[in-house]
């Protein structure tokens, strides 16, 4: 059961790699009429991270520390989210900036701002998993509800998210491939969300997609941009 959570944790911190990934190598290759798009795209990305950090901090990590006993548990976790959380705001302020033409975009700028904080948002993604895994030691005895209580987490997530916007982002920087399709039915949500954000709501905001890792049906493939530039 602890590897399992900390498998979907994985998967999850997966997708935040990969579509800041798409966004990293994109800015600097977008051309000025798909600008828009691109910013949508970006600022889904953000929200996509901002959620589920705020999730941790406000429901999941409390409950960590709860059940086991063990206050600042996850302390190290928190203090990690706040050393990229100046940066993680600097790029959508800077990409709702240029949303209402208060700046214009160049991508290169932008590239800067995900220096500024990539490096520290990745180690702590990496570093969360072990963390997870470590849990192990209280026993189910303390931990039984874990993985309902990691599901219920991510459900609530979801539906801040939307199933216009966050969902289709988020399977379209899903590997279905990833670990042989072990995860290809992943996220553990009704099948018919899976069907609506793949299939129905994906093509309401469909310009802002092809910027994915992914296509709608989680299939990798070369990036829109740099594709673009290459013709």
């Amino acid at each position: 059961m602890f590897s399992r959570v900390a498998s979907q944790m994985a998967i999850v911190h997966n997708m935040i790699i990969r579509g800041l990934n798409s966004v990293y190598l994109q800015a600097p290759l977008v051309s000025p009429n798909e600008v828009p798009s691109f910013l949508k795209y970006s600022l889904i990305w953000y929200d996509l991270v901002h959620t589920h950090h705020l999730g941790e901090e406000s429901d999941f990590f409390p409950y960590l520390e709860n059940t086991t006993g063990q206050k600042g548990l996850m302390e190290i976790n928190v203090s990690q989210h706040h050393a990229f959380q100046d940066g993680l705001e600097a790029f959508k302020t800077y990409l709702e900036d240029c949303v209402a033409a208060k700046q214009n975009f160049e991508g290169s700028k932008l590239v800067d701002i995900i220096d500024g904080f990539g490096n520290t948002l990745t180690t702590h993604l990496r570093d969360e998993i072990p963390t997870l895994l470590q849990l192990r030691e209280f026993g189910l005895e303390k931990l039984g509800t874990l993985e309902k209580t990691f599901d219920e987490e991510g459900e609530k997530n979801m539906k801040l998210l939307g199933i216009a916007a966050g969902l289709p982002f988020g399977f379209c920087n899903h590997d279905v491939h990833f670990e042989d399709g072990l995860w290809a039915n992943w996220p553990p949500a009704p099948w018919i969300v899976h069907i609506l954000a793949r299939h129905v709501t994906y093509w309401v905001h469909r310009d802002w997609w092809k910027f994915a890792s992914c296509d709608r049906h989680g299939k990798l493939r070369p990036l829109h941009a740099l594709t673009q530039k290459k013709e």
